[in-house]
């Protein structure tokens, strides 16, 4: 998984989000919930029989959770999804 944020860099440090507070968004948001689980019983479009876990569902279950669990002024611009070396996925929206 690849994550791409933006928004107005701090003009003290120059980053636009301080790294330790995205990680936690990314813990608590995707790896906790997600990490391990059966993501047929996890996601709620594949657990309803709506879609299956592929990369696409995936990602677009990270963006709805990731993006707006961001601090304020921190955009999320796109989750990537990779199931292997030749097979991904990008979300640039809520879908």
């Amino acid at each position: 998984m690849a994550i791409t944020v933006t928004g107005p860099a701090d003009p003290d440090t120059g980053v636009i989000v301080d790294l330790g507070a995205l990680d936690a968004v990314l813990e608590r948001e995707v790896r906790l919930p997600l990490d391990g689980s059966d993501l047929n019983k996890v996601l709620d479009e594949v657990a309803r029989g709506d879609a299956v876990p592929g990369c696409e569902v995936i990602a677009g279950a990270i963006w709805r959770r990731v993006a707006s669990a961001l601090p304020d002024g921190v955009t999320l611009l796109r989750v990537t999804v990779s199931e292997d070396d030749t097979l991904e996925a990008e979300c640039t929206g809520p879908g």
